[in-house]
Formats: C-alpha cells, structure tokens, sequence
C-alpha cells in the first residue's frame, strides 16, 4: 500500500513538473512574440514619423519655392551643390570624369541651372 502511495505521489510530481514545463515554454514563447511586436510596432512608428517629416519639408520647400526670389533661391542652391559634389569627387578619388568645361566654373554652374531650369518648365506645364 506504501508503495502504491509512493508511485501515486511520483506520478503526480512528475505531471505537476511537465505541467510547469509547459507552462514556463508557453511564457517564454509569448515573451519572445511579444519583444517581436513591440519591436515592429517600434519600427512601423519610426518610418511614419520619418515620413511625415520629409513630407511636412517637402512641403515647406515647395512653399518657399513658389515665393518671389525662389527660384533663384533654388538656382543657387542647386549651383553651389554641383560645385561642392566635384570638390567632393576631387578629394577622395584618384580617377574622376569630369565635363569638358571643368575649367570655367560659370559653364559648369550653367549647366546645373538649365537642368533645373527644364525641370521647372515641365513642372509648369504639367501643373
């Protein structure tokens, strides 16, 4: 009879344990779906935020675009980033193609200003 009780405690101890098991798996299961929840929904926030901030920039250069002196603004702007993306290729490659006006800063500035010159036509045309 001990020996039965014996075995009976035995048997219970052992499903209590597996019982604890599962249980421990199943949480840390969850936890782990969880972290992975949160962490996209982290994520999904953070490309929302960014995207709401480059369109709110969008469109405050739009705004200003559109204001007298502009697109002067903007010429200039664009003429001061093709002179600096050259100074930028100069200083860190030894191998460079360069346009054939290299030597005459006011061509190269030009041509940035009649690229953005035809962007803005067609812009125009389009609205």
């Amino acid at each position: 009879m001990q020996m039965q009780v014996a075995a009976d405690r035995k048997k219970r101890a052992a499903v209590l344990m597996a019982e604890g098991e599962k249980t421990s798996q199943i949480l840390k299961s969850e936890a782990v779906k969880q972290e992975s929840v949160n962490k996209a929904e982290g994520e999904a926030a953070a490309v929302l935020a960014k995207a709401k901030a480059t369109a709110a920039s969008i469109d405050l250069i739009a705004a200003s675009i559109n204001r007298e002196g502009g697109s002067s603004a903007v010429s200039l702007n664009i003429a001061e980033q093709y002179v600096k993306a050259f100074s930028n290729i100069a200083k860190e490659s030894t191998t460079m193609l360069l346009p054939s006006t290299v030597s005459d800063l006011a061509s190269m500035t030009a041509s940035a200003l009649s690229i953005f010159k035809k962007i803005s036509a067609k812009e125009g045309g389009q609205k």
